[in-house]
């Protein structure tokens, strides 16, 4: 979009037992992928599995023989400092303002704010170790679904608003809660 690279496409595989859960993203995800044509990669996650990014075109990797080079991800690094927040804001402009004003809650904790443009980008930041936290209302299952699997797969927490809810990511469950009370 606008000749910007941050931009993908997510993925995610969900089991649900009723069938009425599937637009609420409730259930057992099984599998996520993102891929950016812009970065030129792609974060991978299978549930038990782990989670991993791939730089380079999957397509350059076809023969069997050929070993896929990916990299586990597991989150923040110990020993950083400064601590990142990824967000987002919505395109309509009545709720800009809201969103703006519960900003300074949201940035408890957090020396920098981080927006690449693309939610399930921004949950593969959190699962990298690139920002140390994710937080948006106002999503779509698809915004996340991938990103979402990748987050968890790298033993980190997230939980998902289903369409429209407050959808956060963190290292901790405590973390989380207190993202999803401040969006």
């Amino acid at each position: 979009v606008r000749n910007i690279e941050h931009h993908a496409f997510s993925v995610g595989v969900c089991e649900v037992a009723d069938e009425k859960d599937a637009d609420l993203g409730l259930g057992d995800w099984r599998i996520g992928l993102v891929a950016s044509p812009g970065l030129d990669a792609t974060w991978l996650a299978a549930a038990g599995r782990g989670a991993f990014r791939v730089d380079g075109r999957l397509a350059d990797y076809r023969e069997a023989s050929s070993a896929i080079p990916a990299r586990r991800l597991r989150g923040t690094p110990p020993g950083l400092s400064g601590r990142l927040l990824a967000t987002g804001f919505a395109y309509a402009l009545s709720n800009r303002g809201v969103q703006l004003a519960k900003l300074e809650d949201l940035m408890t904790g957090y020396d920098d704010i981080r927006r690449c443009g693309s939610a399930a980008l921004d949950l593969c930041m959190v699962a990298e170790g690139r920002v140390n936290g994710y937080a948006e209302r106002g999503l779509g299952i698809y915004d996340y679904a991938g990103g979402a699997v990748v987050v968890e797969e790298a033993g980190l927490k997230v939980s998902r608003g289903g369409s429209g809810g407050p959808t956060a990511a963190a290292d901790t469950q405590e973390e989380v809660d207190r993202l999803i009370a401040a969006i």
